[in-house]
């Protein structure tokens, strides 16, 4: 759910220094007094969570990410840098700015620059550029999506920061660590536990490697947003949480790991080891915990690994990478949700009994689970009682229909071009039609694009950029003449009677998600959506 306008930039700016193993407060944007108190107090321990260990006295630069759930159950993100030394303080230093919004990239950018601010030495950094530059990043209007924030910090010069275009999911997530240390199937099995909420610990040998995989795997839930604890940096106090009975998302130094064994912790916590790549422990496959559906889990290893073996190459496309679980996954599992609600009683009506053993007091809990694919229902029914459901129900049933616009799941509901078996059989056309107003966004999302690259980065990305809306316009008339032409054939969904009848066909081109279609031909049609 997208934050409010009135949501500030952000909550609070910390400097916090160690001088010997005692952490000393240097600034903060809020004073670090009255009620924000103890949530600075709580911040400085997570700056600092090895403070216990003596080579935390010769740390490298590291970026690190931790968040703080507040007494409404909201996150607030810190986005920490820890620096061997700032300027002329020659003593391990962490800068962290905390906030309501998940704009990763952003304040990433922030701290890039207060970190240059004291390598050029040319000011006082602590006392005089930060306490500046903050003031003027916070008092400064904040832009529409894609647009840039001006920040004048006076004699200390003018810096620009980028909104993301998307404040619905957190942005500048990068998955290349994650998919990189585990690999694509244990990526999957990972989103799999996650979704039935099981108790996970990512063990690695940094803290920016290790919050960076835990933030990772979180944001792939969306639309589903993690309700438990979540510690992506667990300092060596606070061990003892892993202990705790209900689920967890927690990040461990694996130089910690001896210590956490003393402590009692259950069997059937799921330890992610990011140096080795592998998964040990975890719950057994069972009727109360089944793994993550085959078609979907073998749709998404197909596309993950295209996505993987081409970052190789060149970059790794997140965005890509997140909107192939949202499709292959999200959309399989929940896209019809919308269908199961009762239409809300009319203003004037009085308000109906709620209902205490359900989703939702409109939502018709079984038809919801029987309405699912017929493979994806034992582990829909599996996640009944999750508390990720319940959130999700609760939220997208008494979503505006404004807010819905801005939703990419409600966009990819409406538009799936990338589909698993379904056991129901559905008329060709419509998905072709389907597929015409996927096309037609994806033109004017490259305009759109196209207008933004030329401001921003000049002729060269825009040149790119016009290629791609082409490339758009040109998919949107070939799907538009399918789709009337799919209208008039009359054309029919195969139905697949199980998993186990799903194949990769000859003619489908790697990286292709789509099932094919009973009739046709291939021979015409892009790569993305194909007749066998």
């Amino acid at each position: 759910m997208p934050l409010a306008a009135s949501t500030p930039l952000l909550d609070d700016f910390l400097v916090v220094a160690l001088r010997g193993k005692e952490l000393e407060l240097l600034y903060s944007f809020t004073g670090g007094t009255g009620e924000a108190a103890a949530r600075t107090s709580a911040v400085k321990q997570f700056c600092f969570p090895d403070v216990e260990d003596t080579t935390s006295l010769s740390l490298q630069s590291e970026s690190f990410t931790l968040t703080l759930t507040e007494d409404d159950g909201s996150r607030c993100f810190g986005f920490s840098r820890r620096l061997a030394s700032l300027g002329d303080l020659h003593r391990p230093v962490c800068l962290c700015v905390l906030s309501r919004r998940p704009w990763f990239s952003l304040f990433m950018h922030m701290l890039d620059i207060a970190q240059r601010a004291g390598e050029r030495a040319e000011h006082d950094c602590i006392g005089g550029f930060i306490p500046a530059f903050v003031a003027a990043a916070t008092a400064a209007r904040l832009p529409p999506p894609g647009g840039a924030l001006a920040v004048s910090a006076g004699d200390f010069g003018s810096h620009r920061l980028y909104a993301p275009y998307d404040d619905e999911r957190p942005t500048g997530v990068s998955f290349e660590p994650l998919l990189s240390a585990l690999g694509v199937p244990n990526t999957v099995r990972l989103l799999g536990a996650l979704l039935l909420e099981q108790r996970v610990i990512f063990v690695g040998s940094r803290w920016g490697h290790v919050s960076s995989c835990a933030h990772a795997a979180l944001t792939l839930l969306y639309p589903l947003t993690w309700q438990h604890i979540f510690i992506p940096v667990l300092p060596t106090a606070m061990l003892s949480y892993a202990c705790a009975p209900m689920p967890y998302v927690l990040g461990l130094l694996a130089r910690h790991a001896p210590a956490l064994a003393k402590e009692p912790v259950e069997e059937e916590v799921l330890y992610v080891h990011l140096e080795t790549g592998k998964i040990a422990g975890g719950a057994e496959p069972s009727e109360e915990a089944p793994s993550l559906p085959r078609p979907i889990s073998q749709a998404l290893e197909r596309s993950l690994g295209v996505h993987l073996r081409n970052g190789k190459k060149s970059r790794l496309d997140n965005q890509a990478v997140a909107d192939a679980v949202l499709n292959l996954c999200m959309v399989q599992l929940l896209g019809h949700y919308r269908r199961c609600l009762a239409p809300p009683p009319p203003p004037a009506a009085p308000p109906a009994r709620e209902r205490r053993d359900g989703l939702h007091p409109r939502m018709d809990d079984e038809a919801f689970f029987s309405g699912a694919p017929q493979f994806s229902q034992p582990f829909l029914r599996a996640m009944r009682s999750s508390q990720l459901l319940e959130a999700f129900v609760r939220e997208y049933a008494d979503m505006s229909d404004e807010s819905r616009k801005h939703s990419a799941f409600e966009r990819a509901c409406a538009a799936p071009l990338a589909m698993v078996a379904d056991t129901r059989p559905s008329a060709r056309g419509e998905l072709l039609s389907r597929a015409a107003s996927a096309a037609a966004a994806a033109r004017d999302k490259a305009a759109t694009a196209t207008s933004a690259a030329e401001q921003r980065f000049g002729p060269a990305l825009a040149k790119a950029a016009k290629e791609a809306t082409a490339a758009a316009a040109a998919a949107q008339q070939w799907a538009g003449k399918a789709a009337k032409e799919g209208r008039a054939s009359g054309g029919r969904w195969s139905e697949h009677g199980s998993s186990e009848r799903l194949s990769r066909q000859d003619s489908m081109s790697e990286g292709s998600d789509a099932v094919g279609l009973s009739r046709g031909s291939s021979s015409e049609l892009p790569h993305w959506l194909y007749l066998p």
